[in-house]
């Protein structure tokens, strides 16, 4: 069986879904919008470090080290990639609210978002701290990440593909199920985008614009959120995560389990 792609955080980020639809922001003159921006990036370091690589790539070239220039290469191209995509995720909004409702920008596991403002039950900021289930029993410890969630005034149900699998890993790791259950139905409940940590200054204005738009939102401070995923509900999978991403095993065959939905060679 080929191995699956499975959702991973990545550092090495595609610039996807920055720009919010019409659908949020509204026809030009439509009403003021409030963004907040995701934590600071530091592409300068990276594009110094494409340049040193490149530096490297041209004097391995004048030696007639081969080996020396692709390596100098290929570390010249990956910083560099890295660097414009940190650029470009700085200069757009990790979240903007606007006449139509609520967007999250698209990361490197997920697609953008937009949820109308009949979807949106409240604004919440709050710590999340997410992990893999499996680093949780290890001891791995996992960073909070300052983020602003929407919660859902009707939050979707698992899927049946989701519950399978949530079937399957519980008869190989029975103590997974409660903690997989939960932290899957929030996570569909708690929809969110990491945010700077000074974004909370900018709730008093955050809080007026969703008033005008929608007045039954209420922007609020929540308590920290803990998820342990052993994967993530409507992530896009299709290509690997990021530009050096690769296909790992899944959790079924991390546990030594044959996912019988699995029909590839």
């Amino acid at each position: 069986m080929r191995p699956r792609l499975v959702a991973q955080q990545s550092s090495w980020m595609r610039a996807r879904d920055l720009t919010p639809p019409e659908s949020v922001t509204g026809p030009p003159g439509a009403g003021p919008s409030a963004a907040l921006y995701g934590p600071p990036a530091s592409p300068v370091v990276l594009a110094l470090a494409s340049a040193m690589a490149a530096a490297g790539a041209l004097q391995a070239l004048r030696h007639f080290a081969l080996a020396g220039f692709l390596i100098f290469g290929v570390l010249s191209a990956a910083c560099g990639y890295a660097s414009i995509v940190q650029w470009r995720q700085s200069r757009a909004p990790s979240v903007l609210v606007g006449p139509g409702g609520v967007w999250l920008a698209g990361t490197d596991r997920e697609p953008g978002r937009a949820i109308a403002w009949p979807q949106v039950a409240e604004l919440v900021f709050c710590t999340v701290t997410e992990r893999r289930v499996f680093d949780r029993q290890s001891g791995v410890r996992a960073r909070p990440q300052r983020a602003l969630a929407v919660r859902l005034a009707d939050p979707p149900p698992l899927s049946e593909q989701d519950r399978q699998q949530v079937e399957q890993l519980s008869a190989a790791a029975p103590a997974l199920r409660e903690t997989l259950l939960t932290s899957l139905t929030t996570f569909l409940a708690l929809p969110y985008r990491r945010v700077a940590r000074s974004a909370a200054s900018q709730a008093p204005v955050l809080a007026e614009v969703v008033h005008r738009y929608a007045p039954h939102v209420a922007v609020v401070e929540g308590p920290p959120v803990e998820l342990d995923m052993a994967w993530r509900p409507g992530s896009d999978t299709a290509l690997p995560p990021g530009l050096l991403g690769e296909a790992v095993r899944s959790p079924l065959q991390r546990l030594g389990v044959v996912d019988p939905t699995d029909t590839r060679p």
